[in-house]
């Protein structure tokens, strides 16, 4: 869990890993998929729920 005071740069500081990860920049972590899903989204049930996670249950099972 990453704390911080409001407009600190909690968010640019995770989703950084996550960008490099997806540009495959000096092969940072190049055998991983990166998924940023913010606690916001997942507190709410309309925009997280079982219909929109189906596409990662797809794609680790083909």
């Amino acid at each position: 869990m990453v704390l911080g005071k409001l407009r600190s740069g909690k968010t640019t500081f995770l989703k950084w890993p996550a960008i490099k990860c997806n540009n495959n920049e000096d092969n940072f972590l190049s055998d991983r998929l990166p998924i940023f899903i913010t606690l916001k989204q997942l507190s709410d049930d309309e925009k997280l729920d079982n219909k929109n996670l189906d596409f990662l249950d797809d794609f680790f099972t083909k």
